[in-house]
């Protein structure tokens, strides 16, 4: 989702059956990039944007997908199986960015309005805290993909947020 609305938002028209048009072509809109700098008037604004919202579309990028070849998921697993699977990746990479897109429809337009939101995150040691620091794993292959889709890593380092309160 996130690189999605780095540019243009092509929707796929979805099936409405009260609603004559579905939605625009493509749109663009501005992205807001959350930071620590404006976390506080970003999350008032996206609350606002998701209580008043048709549908919500998340999005993570973390700083790995699988911590071994056979903890992927399998169609065959159980749903218990690939959970644990998730799990253990979803412990030991770090969430870098946090994409929230609340969609609203416009009548007038007859389109949906998007409102794309991206948290950068970075576990960063603050002022006053213990002494312990965080640690997590990196895959090369996630890294380079996100390098590729130009994800802005000085901005996720230096001004991520520490945490999401949602």
């Amino acid at each position: 989702m996130v690189r999605a609305f780095t540019k243009t938002l092509t929707l796929i028209p979805l099936y409405r059956p009260s609603r004559t048009a579905f939605c625009t072509a493509s749109s663009s809109f501005a992205i807001k990039n959350v930071t620590k700098s404006n976390f506080d008037s970003s999350l008032a604004d996206l609350r606002r944007h998701v209580r008043d919202s048709d549908f919500v579309a998340i999005d993570l990028e973390m700083t790995g997908v699988t911590s071994s070849p056979w903890r992927e998921s399998f169609e065959f697993d159980r749903f218990d199986v690939r959970y644990l699977k998730v799990k253990d990746s979803a412990e030991k990479f770090a969430v870098v960015q946090f994409g929230v897109c609340p969609f609203r429809w416009d009548p007038t337009k007859q389109s949906f309005i998007a409102h794309p939101h991206n948290f950068y995150i970075f576990p960063r040691q603050e002022v006053g805290a213990d002494d312990s620091s965080y640690e997590f794993l990196c895959q090369t292959s996630s890294i380079d993909f996100l390098a590729k889709y130009q994800f802005d890593f000085n901005m996720c380092v230096k001004e991520g947020t520490l945490s999401i309160r949602l």
